[in-house]
Formats: structure tokens, sequence, C-alpha cells
């Protein structure tokens, strides 16, 4: 059980807090060297707008990789992003890697199970269904895939669904959407068959429709 109130300050609490109960319930079943956790788009300090707007997801993975053992990869495009993220999270870094760069590049080299994948980045769904196929190698069916910016069945201010590409692709390869709040989506591997063909048709036609309202409202 984690106990949230020795955690350090973070926002989006509901996604954050479930997705890392998820992790908390499967950790150490994909390998034994702790957690791995790889997020893209860093928490960004005053650059973002602080905690309830940009989230601060990345002092929370680091101070649950300090408890469980294990390493939390923090990607940004912006050095400046991550020189903020880098003092905000000092003191979980002995727990975290940050990187500064193209996230899908940075991504492909990871090497060994990936437990928590948080896509965060830019709003493009194109960009974040690349950083996905980047690192699809190391993921597994425990793999917990969380995104921000997201819902699936309510419109989001602006049009930005930034996982809808994510969401169709892991879904056609039998995964389900087990979280939906409107702002953020959690993906888990089904137990179940791989969906059929009128399941992929109509999910198909679904995200499409999103993705053409994401296109129309310049929410890129």
């Amino acid at each position: 059980m984690i106990d949230f109130t020795k955690a350090p300050v973070h926002g989006r609490v509901e996604g954050i807090k479930r997705a890392l109960l998820m992790l908390d319930q499967v950790k150490g079943q994909s390998n034994s060297e702790g957690v791995f956790i790889i997020e893209t788009g860093t928490t960004r300090g005053e650059l973002g707008g602080g905690p309830e707007s940009d989230g601060w997801a990345t002092p929370l993975f680091g101070w649950y990789a300090s408890i469980n053992g294990g390493k939390v990869w923090t990607v940004d495009i912006e050095e400046a992003a991550i020189n903020q993220c880098k003092e905000i999270t000092k003191d979980f870094s002995s727990h975290i890697e940050y990187f500064v760069g193209d996230s899908s590049e940075i991504l492909a080299k990871a090497d060994r199970p990936i437990d928590l994948l948080y896509l965060d980045s830019a709003n493009d769904p194109v960009i974040a269904l690349n950083e996905l196929k980047a690192c699809e190698k190391n993921i597994s069916d425990q793999t917990i895939i969380y995104i921000d910016d997201t819902s699936l069945y309510k419109k989001r201010p602006g049009g930005v669904c930034k996982g809808v590409l994510v969401y169709q692709y892991l879904y056609e390869k039998g995964w389900d959407l087990v979280f939906d709040n409107g702002d953020q989506i959690i993906l888990t591997k089904s137990k179940g068959a791989t969906p059929g063909f009128f399941g992929k048709f109509l999910t198909s036609l679904k995200t499409q429709r999103i993705y053409k309202r994401v296109i129309r409202k310049g929410a890129l």
C-alpha cells in the first residue's frame, strides 16, 4: 500500500495515484531490478505553470522509485525544462535519469522491461504513437500505459487528445481501457482474446473521428 501522505508535491492526483497503485500491485513481476518508469514530457516547474497545470508527475515517480527501488527516465526536448525538473526532484535524483532530445530516439534506447509508461510530451497523437512504438520491444503484458490529455468518452477543451492513436493501436493488440476520467487514460493488457474484426472496425471509426476533431481544432 502506498502512503501518499508522505509523497512530494504533485498534481493530476486521480490519474497519477491510480497508475501508481496499479503499478504497486504488479511490481517485480516483469524484472528483478526494481521498477522501471518512463515519462515523456518532464515536470517543467514555472515553465509549465505549477503542479495543477503541469502535473508534476516526475517527483512522485522518483519518490516511488526511491522507496521501492528502481529507476525513472524523464525525457523532454527542452533543456530548460529538464533543468527545472532536476531542481524540483533533487531529493530523488539518484533514482532518476534525465534526458534532453527527441523522445522516440531516447525511448528506443530502453534496455529492460518497462513497468509504467507515461506519455505526456507533445499534443500530437502521431508523436505519442511514435513514442510507444519506439519502446514497444520493452512493453510486456504487465506494463501500464498512462497517457495525459486524453479521453475517449469526453470532448476535451481545445480538442487535445494526444493518446487517441495509441489507444487504437493497443486496442487492436488486445489492450483494455481501464481508466478514463476525461483528462487521462490508463491501458493494460487484456487477459481475454484480442478483439475481432467488428470491434476493431468500430474502434477505428471512433478514434479516427476524434483524431479528425483534433486536426480540425488545431490542437496539435
